[in-house]
């Protein structure tokens, strides 16, 4: 991951789809797309529930339809650490809901949060990371607090249906799509270095040699026999 996201944020990586920001931007657009994609499909079954009197499928699906919309729309403008707070902030929210709604879940909604804290880091800069930190933390110590101050409650309230495994499933999404496109931002990056290589030491006169980070010799050029 790590090796993955320090060539992604390199600036020498602007010969990989464009920009380092633009492949922020179409990462942040497509998981938002994801989002509301999700909460549409999962829309009809929330109005199923609600008319049952289990409302906690309503509380997550349309906060994530309104903070996808939002963010694509900040990620087209180009306010691309905006658009990544926000759909933090919408997953971070889930959690919260989750244990809020039942605080035997928590285990469940700090999952959430960590892996909404995993897609932060992935595509937030440096500025961004105190940013992804204070949001993590702030939903880890509220998650904390409620099920703390519960831990001796009795719900009386009728048993809702588990949905605990939907809920993770959404930010593991949006991990497995940034992963995957910048996986592949990463290897295009890594051939498009090797060709360039190729290319001087069968173009120039003079000798070209790599080293390894060990100090070993690595390749050597033609001229040089």
């Amino acid at each position: 991951l790590t090796m993955i996201q320090e060539a992604y944020r390199s600036p020498r990586n602007g010969a990989v789809h464009g920009s380092v920001d633009e492949l922020r931007q179409r990462v942040i657009q497509t998981n938002a797309v994801l989002g509301l994609a999700l909460a549409a499909l999962a829309m009809p079954f929330a109005a199923l529930l609600a008319l049952r009197g289990d409302a906690q499928l309503v509380m997550h699906t349309i906060p994530m339809a309104i903070g996808s919309v939002l963010s694509w729309q900040l990620a087209r403008s180009g306010n691309l650490r905006w658009a990544l707070v926000l759909q933090l902030l919408a997953l971070t929210g889930m959690g919260i809901c989750v244990t809020l709604m039942n605080v035997q879940s928590g285990v469940i909604g700090l999952t959430i949060g960590a892996i909404s804290a995993l897609y932060g880091y992935l595509l937030g800069d440096t500025k961004s990371s105190r940013t992804v930190l204070a949001i993590a933390a702030g939903g880890a110590i509220v998650q904390a607090t409620m099920m703390l101050a519960q831990s001796n409650f009795v719900p009386t309230a009728a048993a809702m249906i588990d949905l605990s495994i939907f809920y993770v499933l959404i930010p593991l999404s949006f991990v497995a799509v940034s992963l995957a496109q910048l996986r592949q931002a990463y290897y295009t990056h890594s051939k498009a270095q090797m060709r360039a290589f190729k290319h001087l030491i069968e173009s120039v006169q003079d000798a070209v040699a790599r080293y390894s980070v060990n100090g070993d010799l690595a390749s050597l050029s033609h001229t040089a026999e």
